[in-house]
Order: structure tokens, then C-alpha cells, then sequence
């Protein structure tokens, strides 16, 4: 277990962040990930993964809602090609991606009595993700 898990939370970072938004962000997303995006709500993600037609991983996301927006979160390694990947299929559809990842910095809290953020099962263990921005961190 990381150091900083043993005090009750890990320092992720900065990450690729993603915001949808638009009439069909529900629709949209539904169809280029493996999970039900209906799923996910404005206090608990869903993981997903975004696939090529032949079933390629292009990435392991973590989504979740936000008022009149769907927020995506994944590793930041992968946020010109995530970019890149939704902004490709973004053809007719009445959606706005907006790259949110200079803003935040995001910290997995695994105190069970925290009840704040997004729940989330990072690591194999339950806790509540906070997205803190960058402003308030430094």
C-alpha cells in the first residue's frame, strides 16, 4: 500500500479531465464506452473503458455527472489520444467537449467517514474522490 494510502489519502494529480456537454452527452457517451453511462451520478463513478471497433483498449475511464455535464477522468498519459478518440466521433450530435485537465488536481480520500466528493473504487478500495483546483492546491 502506497505511503500516503496509509494516512487516508493518495495524491493523484493532475489527470485527464474531460467535461461533457450538450443535449446528447448521455447518448453520445453510451456509445463509445463499455459500461452504462446512466449509470454513474453527481456522487458515485463508474469505470469504463473506451474500445476500438475490434475491441482494442484505448483507455480506462472514471465518469461521473456533474449539472448539465458528464465529467471524464482517466490517466494523464492518455489525454491527447482521449481527446483525440472523443473528439472524433463528435459528428452530428449536439455535445462539447471540454478539456478541464489544467484545473484540477484529484486526491482518492479512503476514510470511510469522509463523506464528501465522488465514491469511487480506486485501488481495489472504496473512497470518495475531490477534484481541487489547481488555485488551491499550489
Amino acid at each position: 500500500m502506497p505511503a500516503m494510502m496509509q494516512k487516508g489519502y493518495c495524491l493523484l494529480g493532475q489527470r485527464a479531465l474531460f467535461r461533457l456537454e450538450g443535449a446528447d452527452r448521455l447518448r453520445y457517451l453510451n456509445g463509445q464506452v463499455s459500461n452504462a453511462v446512466s449509470k454513474a451520478t453527481d456522487s458515485s463513478a463508474i469505470q469504463a473503458c473506451i474500445l476500438t471497433a475490434k475491441g482494442k483498449l484505448c483507455a480506462v475511464v472514471w465518469i461521473w455527472t456533474a449539472p448539465d455535464a458528464i465529467l471524464i477522468e482517466s490517466d494523464p498519459d492518455l489525454h491527447d489520444s482521449l481527446q483525440a478518440r472523443l473528439e472524433r466521433y463528435i459528428i452530428a450530435d449536439d455535445v462539447t467537449l471540454i478539456d478541464e485537465s489544467d484545473r484540477f488536481h484529484l486526491v482518492h480520500v479512503i476514510d470511510p467517514d469522509f463523506t464528501e466528493g465522488i465514491a469511487v473504487l480506486r485501488f481495489g478500495v472504496p473512497g470518495r474522490d475531490l477534484l481541487v483546483p489547481v488555485e488551491e492546491r499550489d
